[in-house]
């Protein structure tokens, strides 16, 4: 392979944003929810300290302790402290819908030891903030898990389709979710990571009756018991092990339960994982086999990886919807998460420009290299340099030195 220890996916769904932006003395700076706008870990260990001393020169101030609420979790703390903080700023304030719906989305949360087994309250609590301020979107997502939670699949729907009819996903997000849909074959299974590739996915799925017959597995929602549960039992069943003695600790096993049985199918349902998706935290046992941001399973096993480059080139250059990548409707400042998720595309043009060189079409490699760049310097992502600097490996053409001029290399 090319050097590409640096140009590979973005994987995951909600990535750190490469800046931390500047706090106002009095006031820290506001968290958003990471599939919005991501902070490094350091920033968000700087801001649980922040909020921490604003609570105490600030202790009847709700925002203050919904915010601490937030770092703490980002941070973190332990579910506990960070439901703790959340009922303080609900005390504090019994009608504030952000305080309410930050203590909805942790008073039943999947990773909380010593959780109610049911969400009834956590869904009350998200409902009163909806109900205050019908434009907060995170409790749509948290109420979907929810919803699912207790098997109520139509209902968990309706939340996706709430934020996909309401405009409250951007349109680059939503058309990334179906350049993940769009060219996977028949009755596929895709396997995503967290909610900037599932969402989208989901809402298309609900909301338009888009790729229905594909079925959308989170990866985070695997390890549980319920969730594996409900896809073994859907009119589209997926063979995936149960795992009981293994309730919250079981994606691994389970995706790799899941492909033994396929194999013994016959491999009738293609199995993809969207290129969000680690591979590091999700090993899978099968080699994979690029299409564009979504990489195909294959039969063999092992753990490498090569380019499908007639599929790859297809959903690129023909399938794809690219043009909101670089839209400028979009605040992709507030939106750094959805940024980061655009370099999956560079990523893509990056390595079946690779594979095309490597069998001599230069003028066609070239041109996708270019595609990659422009991309990546629109979002000003520092791995520019990078794609230069592997591609300068294999060309000597003219396009390399303007590019090494432009970037000051």
């Amino acid at each position: 392979m090319l050097r590409l220890a640096r140009i590979t996916f973005v994987v995951c769904s909600v990535c750190a944003a490469w800046g931390a932006s500047t706090s106002a003395a009095s006031t820290p700076e506001r968290i958003e929810p990471m599939r919005k706008h991501a902070l490094t870990p350091d920033r968000y260990r700087e801001l649980r300290k922040e909020w921490l001393a604003y609570t105490e020169a600030n202790p009847q101030d709700p925002v203050g302790w919904t915010q601490l609420a937030k770092a703490a979790n980002y941070s973190g703390d332990s579910c506990s402290t960070v439901i703790g903080y959340a009922e303080r700023a609900v005390r504090l304030a019994p009608d504030n819908a952000e305080a309410l719906a930050t203590l909805g989305g942790w008073k039943w949360s999947m990773w909380c030891d010593g959780q109610p087994e049911q969400p009834d309250a956590a869904i009350d609590l998200l409902e009163r903030a909806l109900k205050l301020d019908p434009s907060l979107d995170d409790p749509h997502v948290r109420l979907w898990v929810m919803r699912l939670a207790k098997g109520q699949k139509q209902a968990a729907d309706a939340e996706m389709r709430s934020l996909l009819d309401r405009g409250r996903l951007p349109e680059p997000l939503v058309d990334f979710g179906y350049n993940l849909l769009v060219g996977l074959e028949p009755n596929a299974i895709l396997l995503t990571n967290g909610d900037n590739d599932t969402c989208p996915a989901v809402a298309l799925q609900a909301a338009r009756g888009f790729r229905t017959d594909v079925t959308v597995i989170n990866l985070s929602l695997l390890n549980l018991v319920w969730y594996r549960r409900q896809l073994r039992a859907a009119p589209a069943s997926v063979p995936v092990p149960l795992l009981e003695k293994t309730p919250y600790m079981g994606s691994t096993e389970a995706v790799a339960g899941l492909i033994e049985s396929l194999a013994k199918q016959g491999w009738k349902r293609p199995l993809y994982a969207a290129c969000t998706v680690s591979i590091m935290a999700h090993p899978i046992p099968n080699q994979l086999s690029l299409e564009g941001v979504v990489y195909r399973v294959t039969a063999k096993k092992g753990t490498s990886m090569e380019v499908d480059t007639v599929r790859c080139a297809r959903n690129l250059e023909a399938v794809y919807r690219l043009e909101s990548a670089t839209s400028p409707a979009l605040d992709w400042e507030a939106w750094s998460s959805i940024r980061q998720l655009m370099l999956n595309y560079c990523a893509a043009d990056f390595q079946l420009a690779s594979a095309i060189a490597k069998g001599g079409d230069l003028p066609r490699a070239r041109a996708l290299i270019e595609q990659a760049l422009t991309l990546s310097e629109f979002h000003h992502s520092p791995f520019s340099r990078d794609i230069v600097d592997t591609w300068e490996n294999w060309d000597s053409g003219p396009e390399v030195a303007r590019w090494k001029k432009k970037l000051g290399m």
